[in-house]
């Protein structure tokens, strides 16, 4: 994928209010995106999804955005799913550790009462 058209695509197409949405919708904190202005910031965006392997769910926003880029990206989009299956990537982005980490061990708990041995 041309990273540099990507960026242009997405600097002449989206506004600062919608690439500001985008970053909201993949859970990617806009404030924390080096660069000062919208295409430094996109450039950051586009590398920081491709470093963890979400560049596809990028380009799905943005041909979610602007369906005239569709035929573009084709190629990078994922493949309609004829099953209909559940999108389960979140689950592989959360074993790669994203999202919130767990405070504790998950315990293993049960009513004492049942389980007393001195009786």
């Amino acid at each position: 994928m041309d990273r540099t058209q990507l960026r242009d695509d997405m600097v002449s197409l989206f506004s600062e209010a919608e690439f500001q949405v985008i970053c909201r919708r993949l859970d990617v904190p806009a404030e924390r995106l080096g660069g000062k202005t919208q295409a430094d910031k996109t450039t950051s965006l586009i590398g920081w999804m491709e470093r963890n392997g979400r560049l596809p769910d990028l380009v799905v926003e943005l041909v979610r955005e602007r369906p005239h880029l569709r035929q573009k990206y084709a190629d990078y989009l994922p493949a309609p799913n004829a099953d209909n299956d559940v999108d389960l990537s979140w689950l592989d982005r959360v074993a790669g550790g994203e999202g919130p980490a767990i405070e504790e061990p998950p315990t293993m708990r049960w009513d004492s009462d049942v389980h007393k041995l001195d009786e």
